[in-house]
């Protein structure tokens, strides 16, 4: 299990809860979920805000392209250029 870059403490990302939390990948599908382990793109979400709401990543869009912004902010922060992530994850949200 790799350490998320985006976020130190164990608590919901969004709304700060403490218990009842999952490990949201910020990059889906079966290869760039790998990756996102390895790199570390990963966030804390409590059950309303991975997949129980409106307000949810995997059910809102605006939300979930929110957290890939951020992870790829954090990602070429911490590891590389734009043009690298590109080649890592196939595109850019930014």
């Amino acid at each position: 299990m790799s350490k998320s870059i985006i976020q130190k403490e164990k608590e919901c990302y969004f709304c700060g809860a403490i218990s009842d939390l999952d490990r949201h990948h910020c990059w889906h599908g079966t290869a760039n979920r790998r990756l996102a382990e390895a790199d570390g793109l990963w966030v804390y979400l409590c059950k309303y805000h991975h997949t129980m709401s409106n307000d949810a990543v995997h059910n809102n869009h605006l939300m979930d392209k929110a957290l890939k912004i951020v992870a790829q902010k954090a990602w070429e922060q911490t590891y590389g250029s734009r043009e690298e992530f590109i080649k890592r994850y196939g595109k850019s949200e930014l």
